[in-house]
């Protein structure tokens, strides 16, 4: 970029006439004053001309009169006085004639301090040679002044100024734009990171550097001047902060008391420029931007101490960024102390731009280097994960595997309990029929009653067949013959019932065998004439909801006839097996056998055999139980 600099300045030179002898008038006129030669106000100079050394306290409009050289330019073509740097606005006439202007004169006035201004103007006003009028306006203790002019034929001196106006002005565009993309940028990343500070502060630093950034190229201002430039020099100071603040967030440096220090350094600065009056305002400004200046230097001493330790990225930049921040501040001094013409573009509006792209760059590194190591740690989790499945599905197979057998063992020994206390004492019953030669009939009735049991648990083999009212209406079927063979009346009473849960076909045949049980001690013990079957819901004596079975009859009552059995203490190992309750109430208008099932039956309250029966037929989609 200096040596860009450089060139840009020995071209301009090359392709036009420099005019560096003036007479300067500090005279406030609208117009090209004529003063007498002895005028007091008018004096010699010799451009560049620094107000600050030559007229340290005056400020407003002065008149600089340069005498140009005949033009050789074909007839009709155009010529153009070319300004490549002055402070703070400027217009220009030609021969006594106003050829362009960089703005208003009114406060605040147009700001072209950054600005090359270049007027064209017909060639044939300066044929001949004759005066070239600059009219010129400063802020008192500002950096007025007037570099040395060029004239010539216009398509000269246009390539200079195009490359000046972009090096100076475009560049320091682009440069506004990047800083508040970034500061947006920044910004969202702090409120997406959980506000980590490191985004925090540079978001701000790239704000500060926003702001600062207008004054390079913005023409006209909203506010006071004198505002403006406190608010441009305090903001530079911000942005070095700033910078100096995420820089330790970044490579984990802490040093509380510095940047308290530092903080007291910006308010100190705010406030002396603040109050510093117009003459002195500069030198107070310089003071601070000196210190802000060291702050740089600082970074890279603690940076040299763990250079081997960072990453090769993250070196590369560093190693880039000051190297250019080297060169950017050694070709403004150099311009400072006269080893540069002072016409020489500025760069140091360039330097933020570099910072935040190695600022950016490291960022980026690290973001990226994070993201290979998230996925590498999402491969390793993801083999994990995997290998915790295969292992899960294992095991759910082998409890599968278990499950099933204990279905079976179950079921097996349902089985075997129901055929040996139902169809086998039947087929005992028969045989012993059989061998003591009884009559036809008596050994056909206990082969039927046999038959019906066999029904009955084949009956219960069946996984649809759960509904309950279905199934007293089969055993109704059944034992109606019986019943009226012994001269009883059946009432039948039985209603639509809602469907039970967990009420499956082998809890059917327990509440099968409940009522047959019951059935069967009405016709042995009870002396009835009739017998009742009735279903309903109500409250069961625990107070849940449930359906009812009940068997009454209109005999003796129950009494003590048979509390020495086992019929009783059966129906309730059933009836605690469904989960429900079984009521007994004998009186003088006979006995009732109550059989309560909730409709809210909890699985753990089955038995250990029928729970893992209904398990088992809960499909391969079910879930394995222990």
């Amino acid at each position: 970029m200096a040596a860009l600099a450089l060139l840009t300045g020995a071209r301009a030179e090359a392709q036009g006439q420099a005019l560096g002898e003036a007479r300067f008038c500090l005279i406030d006129a609208e117009t090209p004053p004529r003063p007498a030669p002895d005028d007091p106000r008018c004096e010699p100079v010799r451009l560049p001309d620094r107000w600050s050394r030559t007229r340290p306290r005056a400020g407003g409009v002065g008149w600089y009169r340069l005498e140009a050289p005949p033009l050789d330019v074909p007839p009709g073509g155009r010529a153009a006085v070319w300004l490549p740097r002055l402070n703070m606005n400027a217009e220009v006439w030609v021969n006594g004639r106003w050829v362009g202007t960089g703005g208003g004169f009114e406060r605040p006035v147009a700001q072209n301090w950054n600005r090359p201004l270049l007027f064209p103007f017909p060639a044939e006003l300066l044929r001949e040679g004759g005066p070239i009028d600059v009219r010129l306006f400063a802020y008192r203790g500002d950096w007025g002044g007037l570099d040395p002019i060029h004239v010539g034929p216009h398509a000269a001196l246009a390539p200079a100024h195009a490359s000046r106006h972009a090096l100076q002005i475009d560049v320091a565009r682009f440069a506004s734009a990047v800083a508040l993309l970034l500061t947006l940028l920044f910004f969202a990343l702090f409120l997406a990171a959980d506000r980590r500070p490191l985004y925090g502060y540079a978001a701000l630093a790239a704000l500060f550097y926003f702001v600062h950034s207008l004054a390079a190229h913005l023409r006209e201002i909203v506010v006071p001047y004198v505002f403006g430039r406190w608010l441009i020099h305090a903001t530079f100071d911000a942005f070095a902060v700033c910078m100096i603040f995420g820089f330790h967030r970044l490579f984990a440096i802490r040093a509380p008391r510095l940047e308290r220090v530092l903080l007291a350094y910006l308010a100190c600065g705010a406030t002396a420029t603040a109050l510093a009056g117009p003459d002195r305002f500069l030198d107070v400004a310089l003071v601070f931007h000196a210190l802000a200046g060291l702050l740089p230097l600082y970074a890279v001493a603690r940076l040299l101490g763990r250079y081997r330790q960072l990453p090769r990225t993250p070196r590369r930049v560093i190693l880039a960024s000051t190297l250019a921040t080297l060169l950017v501040s050694a070709h403004a001094l150099a311009i400072q102390a006269g080893l540069l013409p002072q016409s020489a573009p500025r760069l140091l509006h360039l330097l933020a731009p570099v910072l935040f792209l190695a600022f950016g760059t490291i960022l980026l590194s690290d973001f990226l280097r994070a993201y290979r190591e998230a996925r590498a740690l999402n491969r390793e989790l993801d083999a994990r994960v995997q290998e915790k499945e295969a292992e899960l599905a294992q095991s759910y197979e082998a409890l599968r595997r278990l499950q099933d057998q204990r279905v079976l063992a179950a079921e097996r020994e349902r089985l075997m309990r129901e055929m040996h206390d139902g169809l086998g004492g039947r087929l005992v019953s028969a045989l012993s029929l059989a061998s003591r030669g009884e009559a036809p009939g008596a050994l056909s009735s206990a082969l039927r009653e046999a038959l019906f049991e066999m029904r009955v648990v084949i009956d219960s083999l069946d996984p649809e067949n759960d509904d309950l009212v279905a199934a007293l209406a089969t055993l109704r079927g059944r034992l109606q013959p019986a019943l009226q063979a012994e001269g009883l009346r059946v009432r039948w009473a039985v209603e639509d019932l809602p469907r039970a849960p967990e009420l499956g076909p082998s809890q059917l045949l327990h509440v099968l065998r409940v009522v047959q049980e019951a059935v069967t001690n009405v016709i042995k013990h009870a002396d009835a004439s009739e017998i009742r079957f009735e279903t309903g819901t109500g409250d069961a004596p625990d107070g849940r909801e449930a359906v009812f079975v009940r068997v009454a009859d209109d005999g003796a009552g129950f009494g003590e006839r048979a509390g020495g059995g086992h019929g009783v203490a059966n129906m309730e190992r059933r009836a605690e097996e469904l989960g429900g309750q079984l009521a007994i109430e004998s009186d003088a208008d006979g006995t009732r056998v109550t059989l309560w099932i909730p409709l809210d039956v909890p699985r753990s309250s089955l038995a250990p055999d029928e729970a893992a029966t209904r398990e088992g037929r809960g499909g391969d989609d079910a879930p394995p139980r222990p």
